[in-house]
């Protein structure tokens, strides 16, 4: 997500997911937390396997 408008529409879809119980509260929280942090730096990436 490089500007704000990319992110609002991974927002939105991920909340869309969300109403419909297709992804779990907790995931929810998460994507909510990230799209809340301003200050993440561009080199710093979470891989999870």
């Amino acid at each position: 997500m490089f500007n704000k408008k990319e992110k609002d529409k991974y927002y939105d879809m991920s909340y869309e997911l969300y109403k419909r119980d297709i992804i779990g509260e907790d995931d929810m929280l998460e994507i909510k937390d990230n799209y809340d942090k301003k200050d993440k730096n561009k080199d710093d990436f979470d891989i999870e396997m």
